[in-house]
């Protein structure tokens, strides 16, 4: 049986190959080139300094505003005999297309939420354990069960709570079909993919699995529009300034308080200027290798959330590949958090 509990907190699972066991997963091919916006030099900065300090492969940084633009996309590579990172530039990063793992669970809330399948004050009895098709989905810490609110969900990041959550849709006659169709309601099928659960095996174990970010692909530029919805209204919108509606604003309204709640469950993730407000997700993840099987030992982390500052609202993603710390997400985090206060000063006097 797999075991999918290293899986809480998912977030990007790296390969170096085009072919995943879930979906296809592009990746991007470094081609640094020289920064020249204040906002490269300071992304660059924390993301040299982790990337060598954790002894990761690599590491990701972009951000956006809430129109959608690139702000910066930057990329540090640590795969050189001294391990001094290589930064610059990185233009492909944003467009790459990656398994958003558990930084996906705040989507599948807001889906949820904006379907009428659940609402903000409904709680959840979590089995702890799930045995679908064969497999065992479970979370890193086991337990028998409890019941848990829609925040504390988001703040535990449970995989076997995303599953309850998503099993809403068995009132659905076709929940895989409701499921796509609300999924490829908020991103267009050449920025998101789903499986065919009709066409692969182990239907219903995939189906839930996706819950919490597993077998989707989705680019870093759309998993950041998609975000930055949360922070404006529900509104998604792209570099040319077409937005569309995706979520309710009362939905993304509810999601963006979330994020701030889960986020100010670590005491690490704190603005030191008092007019800067932090919102977001982190996740570890199992890499995988050519083959596309999950290699229990590599790990991936990311950070994915909002700044908010009186003058511009942004997000940030980060993500550090393989680094030392069993925790993936632990280093990437810390970074993020750095990142995001340097980013505060500077949105300040734009």
């Amino acid at each position: 049986m797999r075991n999918i509990k290293y899986f809480v907190g998912a977030a990007w699972l790296g390969l170096a190959f085009v072919f995943l066991y879930p979906s296809t997963i592009y990746r991007s091919q470094p081609a640094y080139t020289q920064s020249d916006s204040t906002f490269d030099i300071t992304l660059i900065d924390t993301l040299r300094k982790a990337v060598q300090s954790t002894g990761a492969l690599s590491g990701n940084a972009l951000l956006i505003d809430t129109e959608g633009s690139i702000l910066s996309s930057v990329g540090c590579t640590g795969e050189n005999y001294e391990h001094i990172p290589e930064c610059g530039k990185d233009l492909k990063f944003a467009d790459s297309r990656w398994e958003p793992g558990s930084v996906f669970k705040p989507i599948l809330t807001a889906l949820m939420l904006d379907n009428g399948y659940i609402t903000p004050k409904d709680t959840f009895y979590d089995t702890g354990m799930f045995m679908i098709d064969g497999y065992r989905i479970d979370n890193v810490t086991p337990d028998e069960g409890k019941e848990y609110s829609v925040i504390e969900f988001l703040g535990t990041s449970r995989n076997t709570g995303a599953v309850t959550i998503l099993k809403r849709l068995e009132s659905n006659e076709n929940p895989m079909g409701a499921w796509s169709k609300m999924v490829y309601g908020i991103s267009a099928d050449d920025q998101t993919h789903l499986p065919n659960f009709a066409e692969v095996r182990n239907p219903t174990h995939r189906f839930y699995e996706s819950s919490y970010g597993v077998g989707i692909t989705i680019s870093p530029l759309e998993l950041s529009r998609i975000y930055a919805s949360f922070i404006y209204y529900g509104k998604k919108c792209n570099s040319s300034g077409n937005c569309n509606q995706i979520f309710k604003k009362e939905t993304a309204d509810y999601i963006k308080r979330a994020l701030y709640t889960v986020a100010s469950g670590y005491a690490d993730v704190i603005s030191k200027n008092s007019e800067c407000v932090f919102g977001g997700k982190s996740g570890t993840a199992l890499n995988a290798h050519i083959g596309g099987v999950y290699e229990q030992s590599k790990n991936n982390g990311t950070y994915i959330g909002y700044i908010d500052n009186p003058d511009k609202e942004v997000v940030l993603l980060m993500r550090l590949e393989e680094p030392s710390d069993e925790l993936a997400s632990r280093p990437t985090r810390y970074m993020w958090v750095d990142t995001a206060n340097d980013l505060c000063l500077e949105l300040a006097n734009k």
